[in-house]
């Protein structure tokens, strides 16, 4: 029979492998956020290829292929007929060279998640941080540069 000692040693164990496994696990899906923060612009976080700087970006901010996981890139590009209520239907050689970038230099999150605001990693950085009047200004969350000035550069820095 183990003595009381023993059993607070191995609670201790266990607590301590639960909170390593939680960083473990947390820390990858957390990193391009991390990154952006730490080091200004980085070229992870613009878009480095010319066809979906152009296409992504005659509508909105190109975003950066590391905000979204490769599942949830494809389900995007799959049906552009209906991107977010609007037909941004391409060529299928340019669709699928868009998707082929995305996909290759996608990030880590939920692939069941469409929008780059409803991913676990940007509600934990933004959702605390960002004040009514900011939001007000913003109008979506989307609405990246507003805050982040010099987001098309890869800088996400506050």
């Amino acid at each position: 029979m183990s003595s009381p000692q023993k059993k607070v040693t191995r609670t201790k164990a266990l607590a301590m492998l639960g909170v390593a496994a939680t960083i473990a696990y947390a820390t990858p899906a957390l990193l391009p956020i991390g990154e952006a923060k730490a080091s200004g612009a980085s070229p992870r976080f613009t878009v480095q290829d010319a066809t979906t700087l152009k296409e992504c970006g005659d509508c909105h901010m190109a975003y950066p292929a590391v905000f979204l996981p490769a599942g949830s890139w494809n389900k995007m590009m799959g049906d552009l007929s209906n991107h977010f209520g609007e037909d941004a239907s391409l060529d299928d050689a340019t669709r699928k060279h868009v998707t082929a970038y995305l996909t290759s230099n996608a990030g880590r999150g939920n692939d069941g998640v469409l929008r780059i605001s409803e991913q676990r990693w940007f509600i934990g950085e933004h959702r605390r941080e960002v004040s009514q009047r900011a939001m007000d200004r913003a109008k979506t969350w989307a609405n990246c540069q507003s805050c982040h000035t010099r987001a098309a550069n890869g800088d996400f820095g506050d």
